[in-house]
């Protein structure tokens, strides 16, 4: 019997190639996925394209850092706590706007150690998006991992408060790891207390269970380490890949809704990223009503002249050292000697005027000084070869 069951919790950022995702989903003949990288959407136009090509309703998502108080704050409070996590999940044009939003203040103004959103940012920047409460790392799990079960109660009522009517899911996850065998009980009971639904997801990491393997040595590379450290980040398991829905059915056999509230979920996601090459380009009002191309070209020559106002101090000093240092108007010490044009004036650089010239773009790499004979053109047995220079050009050799 088909199962109604979408993978929601998806990473691009392990071993899985974003056009493997539609490819999975077509596979065990799931209508929908879901890309949720970890503090980005970096890969939605690739992952939107793929999965269309794959007859697959791309769902775009993100697995966020919560800041465990403001996002402000860049010390630690809590022991072991910078972020929790949070997944979302876009419905509409409006969640993509609200988690760009999101995503952008995470960087610009939470960042520590990672780009971090906060509850205030949430509560003002949610609609449109659904929300999920996340592996071990997230508040609720991560709360009731440590015996605070009431501050995993507050924490869930707060989350659900800011994703109302129904928005918010307790997540659950089975990878066969002890700590996720002592929280789900839990996560389940806190759930029906409160009245919040339930969802699976797997976190997929690489697309077959094969490659596991071959995702602990992309982590070890990640993370600087070797295969054989013992103190390293580690998976823990085999199970991190894209399950079957009759896999994921079996696994949470008892509580058969939390599978089947992933199909929900989905079927709530309509956004349509636009991938047609078209692009939305804002509309920029120059002040003083002065036509837009006359703007451009007055504040690109004031941004020129400020750089070169604050190079011109460092060309000055280094034009000096070089030519003190050459003994500028002489080659070798050796007074009267001029330059020897002979690189054509179009081959030739601005520092043709020092002592050394460059040689011939079509001449092998050699430089020439010349003794003045008080022609403005010496001849060739006037010049003697001098540093191998490469002219701008010449061929390397």
């Amino acid at each position: 019997m088909a199962v109604n069951f979408v993978h929601l919790h998806n990473h691009s950022d392990g071993a899985v190639r974003i056009d493997a995702l539609g490819k999975a989903a077509a596979k065990h003949g799931m209508g929908a996925v879901a890309l949720t990288d970890h503090g980005n959407i970096f890969g939605a136009v690739e992952f939107f394209k793929a999965a269309k090509k794959e007859g697959v309703k791309p769902i775009l998502g993100c697995e966020v850092y919560v800041a465990p108080h403001s996002r402000f704050d860049k010390e630690y409070r809590d022991k072991d706590v910078a972020h929790y996590h949070l997944l979302l999940l876009v419905k509409n044009e409006a969640g993509y706007r609200n988690l760009c939003i999101l995503l952008s203040k995470a960087y610009l103004e939470g960042f520590y150690y990672r780009p971090r959103v906060d509850k205030e940012l949430l509560a003002r920047h949610n609609e449109g998006l659904i929300a999920l409460s996340g592996c071990l790392r997230g508040e609720v799990a991560f709360l009731l991992g440590r015996g605070q079960t009431e501050e995993a109660e507050k924490a869930a009522a707060e989350y659900a408060a800011i994703f109302d009517q129904g928005r918010f899911y307790i997540e659950i996850m089975d990878h066969g790891l002890a700590p996720q065998k002592e929280v789900n009980p839990q996560l389940i009971a806190l759930a029906r207390k409160l009245g919040l639904p339930l969802a699976a997801t797997n976190d997929t990491h690489y697309t077959e269970k094969d490659d596991s393997e071959s995702h602990d040595v992309l982590l070890c590379i990640q993370t600087n380490r070797k295969v054989s450290d013992t103190e390293r980040i580690k998976f823990g398991s085999q199970e991190f890949y894209f399950k079957s829905g009759e896999e994921m059915a079996r696994i949470f056999a008892d509580v058969p809704e939390a599978v089947e509230n992933t199909f929900h979920i989905a079927a709530q996601c309509d956004f349509h990223f636009p991938t047609d090459g078209h692009y939305f380009l804002p509309n920029f009002t120059p002040p003083g009503d002065k036509p837009l191309r006359e703007y451009f070209e007055e504040v690109a020559r004031q941004g020129f002249q400020e750089r070169m106002a604050a190079l011109a101090p460092q060309f000055e000093k280094g034009t000096a050292s070089k030519a003190t240092s050459s003994s500028f108007g002489t080659s070798s010490g050796r007074p009267g000697a001029a330059i020897c044009p002979s690189a054509p004036a179009a081959a030739r650089p601005p520092e043709a005027c020092w002592p050394t010239a460059w040689a011939s773009p079509t001449s092998t790499r050699w430089n020439t000084t010349c003794s003045s004979s008080g022609s403005s053109t010496p001849s060739a047995s006037a010049c003697r070869t001098s540093t191998s220079i490469s002219a701008p050009g010449a061929a390397r050799r």
